[in-house]
Protein backbone atom coordinates (compact mmCIF):
# COMPACT_ATOMS: atom_id res chain seq x y z
CA UNK A 1 0.00 0.00 0.00
CA UNK A 2 2.70 2.47 0.88
CA UNK A 3 4.84 1.75 -2.73
CA UNK A 4 1.26 1.89 -3.94
CA UNK A 5 0.85 5.26 -2.24
CA UNK A 6 4.57 7.14 -3.48
CA UNK A 7 4.28 5.89 -7.30
CA UNK A 8 0.63 7.84 -6.64
CA UNK A 9 2.41 10.93 -5.78
CA UNK A 10 5.55 10.26 -7.50
CA UNK A 11 3.14 10.24 -10.93
CA UNK A 12 1.01 13.34 -9.51
CA UNK A 13 3.88 15.24 -9.16
CA UNK A 14 5.39 14.94 -12.55
CA UNK A 15 2.08 15.14 -14.15
CA UNK A 16 1.75 18.60 -12.39
CA UNK A 17 5.03 19.53 -13.48
CA UNK A 18 4.07 18.67 -17.17
CA UNK A 19 6.42 15.96 -17.72
CA UNK A 20 9.57 17.84 -18.09
CA UNK A 21 11.09 17.08 -14.60
CA UNK A 22 14.97 18.30 -14.68
CA UNK A 23 16.61 16.59 -11.77
CA UNK A 24 18.86 19.38 -9.72
CA UNK A 25 22.73 18.99 -11.40
CA UNK A 26 26.00 20.56 -9.59
CA UNK A 27 26.55 23.84 -9.96
CA UNK A 28 22.56 24.60 -10.79
CA UNK A 29 22.35 28.30 -10.73
CA UNK A 30 26.20 28.89 -11.13
CA UNK A 31 27.25 31.53 -13.75
CA UNK A 32 29.91 31.00 -16.12
CA UNK A 33 32.15 32.39 -18.66
CA UNK A 34 33.35 30.84 -21.82
CA UNK A 35 35.37 33.69 -23.49
CA UNK A 36 36.38 32.64 -27.45
CA UNK A 37 38.85 30.01 -27.54
CA UNK A 38 42.56 31.02 -28.49
CA UNK A 39 43.40 29.89 -32.24
CA UNK A 40 46.56 28.85 -32.72
CA UNK A 41 46.45 26.92 -35.86
CA UNK A 42 46.48 27.83 -39.48
CA UNK A 43 42.57 26.97 -40.00
CA UNK A 44 40.62 30.81 -39.77
CA UNK A 45 37.50 31.41 -37.69
CA UNK A 46 38.08 27.85 -36.19
CA UNK A 47 37.79 29.43 -32.84
CA UNK A 48 34.28 30.66 -33.31
CA UNK A 49 33.26 27.50 -34.20
CA UNK A 50 34.46 25.75 -31.36
CA UNK A 51 33.77 28.31 -28.93
CA UNK A 52 29.77 28.50 -29.95
CA UNK A 53 29.69 24.59 -29.52
CA UNK A 54 31.24 24.47 -26.74
CA UNK A 55 28.49 26.83 -24.93
CA UNK A 56 25.40 24.79 -26.59
CA UNK A 57 26.56 21.89 -25.07
CA UNK A 58 27.25 23.98 -21.22
CA UNK A 59 23.70 25.85 -22.34
CA UNK A 60 21.63 22.08 -23.31
CA UNK A 61 23.41 20.24 -20.90
CA UNK A 62 23.77 21.62 -17.47
CA UNK A 63 21.74 24.42 -15.74
CA UNK A 64 24.88 27.14 -15.87
CA UNK A 65 24.30 30.35 -16.89
CA UNK A 66 26.58 31.80 -19.72
CA UNK A 67 27.83 35.42 -18.73
CA UNK A 68 30.37 37.49 -19.46
CA UNK A 69 33.59 36.93 -17.13
CA UNK A 70 32.48 40.10 -15.21
CA UNK A 71 29.32 38.44 -13.82
CA UNK A 72 31.09 34.48 -13.87
CA UNK A 73 31.43 32.62 -10.96
CA UNK A 74 33.64 30.09 -13.46
CA UNK A 75 35.54 30.10 -16.31
CA UNK A 76 36.22 28.35 -19.29
CA UNK A 77 39.01 29.20 -21.18
CA UNK A 78 40.44 27.35 -24.27
CA UNK A 79 43.14 26.75 -27.15
CA UNK A 80 42.56 25.32 -30.37
CA UNK A 81 46.49 23.46 -30.24
CA UNK A 82 45.84 21.52 -33.69
CA UNK A 83 43.79 21.23 -36.42
CA UNK A 84 44.71 18.39 -38.97
CA UNK A 85 43.18 17.71 -42.22
CA UNK A 86 44.37 14.89 -43.92
CA UNK A 87 43.26 12.31 -46.78
CA UNK A 88 41.89 8.95 -45.32
CA UNK A 89 44.51 6.16 -46.13
CA UNK A 90 41.53 3.41 -47.07
CA UNK A 91 38.33 4.91 -48.44
CA UNK A 92 36.59 2.14 -46.64
CA UNK A 93 33.55 3.88 -44.71
CA UNK A 94 33.61 6.42 -47.81
CA UNK A 95 35.44 9.41 -46.31
CA UNK A 96 37.23 11.27 -48.54
CA UNK A 97 39.40 13.11 -45.35
CA UNK A 98 39.75 12.93 -41.54
CA UNK A 99 39.53 15.70 -39.57
CA UNK A 100 41.39 15.85 -36.17
CA UNK A 101 40.86 19.24 -33.76
CA UNK A 102 42.82 19.37 -30.45
CA UNK A 103 42.08 21.49 -28.16
CA UNK A 104 43.85 22.64 -24.18
CA UNK A 105 40.89 23.94 -21.74
CA UNK A 106 41.19 25.33 -18.19
CA UNK A 107 38.38 25.58 -15.91
CA UNK A 108 38.70 28.23 -13.11
CA UNK A 109 37.31 29.55 -10.38
CA UNK A 110 37.02 33.26 -9.51
CA UNK A 111 36.14 33.50 -5.96
CA UNK A 112 38.56 32.38 -4.72
CA UNK A 113 41.01 32.84 -7.79
CA UNK A 114 41.91 28.98 -8.64
CA UNK A 115 42.47 26.83 -11.50
CA UNK A 116 40.49 23.86 -10.71
CA UNK A 117 41.55 21.86 -14.04
CA UNK A 118 43.33 21.40 -17.00
CA UNK A 119 42.83 19.23 -20.15
CA UNK A 120 43.98 18.56 -23.60
CA UNK A 121 41.27 16.84 -25.21
CA UNK A 122 41.44 15.56 -29.64
CA UNK A 123 38.55 14.37 -31.28
CA UNK A 124 38.91 13.31 -34.73
CA UNK A 125 35.87 12.37 -37.70
CA UNK A 126 36.52 10.74 -41.06
CA UNK A 127 34.75 13.06 -43.95
CA UNK A 128 32.29 11.48 -45.65
CA UNK A 129 32.47 12.92 -49.12
CA UNK A 130 28.27 14.70 -49.47
CA UNK A 131 29.34 16.49 -45.80
CA UNK A 132 30.97 19.79 -45.82
CA UNK A 133 34.28 20.28 -44.15
CA UNK A 134 32.39 23.13 -41.66
CA UNK A 135 29.90 20.33 -40.82
CA UNK A 136 32.69 18.24 -39.97
CA UNK A 137 34.23 21.05 -37.49
CA UNK A 138 30.92 21.86 -36.00
CA UNK A 139 30.55 18.05 -35.17
CA UNK A 140 33.79 17.61 -33.82
CA UNK A 141 33.28 20.86 -31.87
CA UNK A 142 30.13 19.23 -30.53
CA UNK A 143 31.91 16.48 -29.21
CA UNK A 144 34.55 18.54 -27.39
CA UNK A 145 31.55 20.54 -26.09
CA UNK A 146 30.66 17.37 -24.63
CA UNK A 147 33.27 16.25 -22.94
CA UNK A 148 34.32 19.50 -21.09
CA UNK A 149 30.77 19.60 -19.80
CA UNK A 150 31.17 15.90 -18.57
CA UNK A 151 35.09 16.86 -17.04
CA UNK A 152 32.98 19.64 -15.38
CA UNK A 153 30.51 18.11 -13.85
CA UNK A 154 32.90 14.85 -13.01
CA UNK A 155 35.23 17.15 -11.32
CA UNK A 156 33.31 19.44 -9.24
CA UNK A 157 31.36 16.64 -7.74
CA UNK A 158 34.53 15.53 -6.09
Amino acid sequence: MKVALVIFFITLFLGLAGGHYKPQLPLSGEKIAIPLFVNETFKEDIEEIVTQEVINQFMLRTTLQIVSESKARYIIKGKILRYIKEPTLVNTTGGDYKITIEIVATFFSCKPEKKLWEEEVSRSVVCPSFETEREMVKKISRDIGEELVNLTLERLKR
